[in-house]
């Protein structure tokens, strides 16, 4: 898969997704969620604010 190719990369990077995955999520620095175009919140995967977001987009459940 492609999320464990860049989960061995030295190098910054950036991803794109519509899709949750846990092991990419924990991973990254920072989770930007949007909505309609706008950031609706950013922060790590553990944040409630972040969580709640992927939640209310039903890509997760907390």
């Amino acid at each position: 898969m492609i999320e464990q190719h860049l989960m061995t990369l030295d190098e910054g990077w950036a991803t794109i997704t519509h899709q949750y995955s846990p092991a990419l999520f924990a991973f990254a620095d920072v989770v930007i969620v949007l909505v309609n175009g706008r950031v609706t919140t950013r922060g790590r995967a553990t944040d409630p604010a972040v969580m709640r977001e992927l939640n209310r987009l039903q890509l997760m459940s907390v």
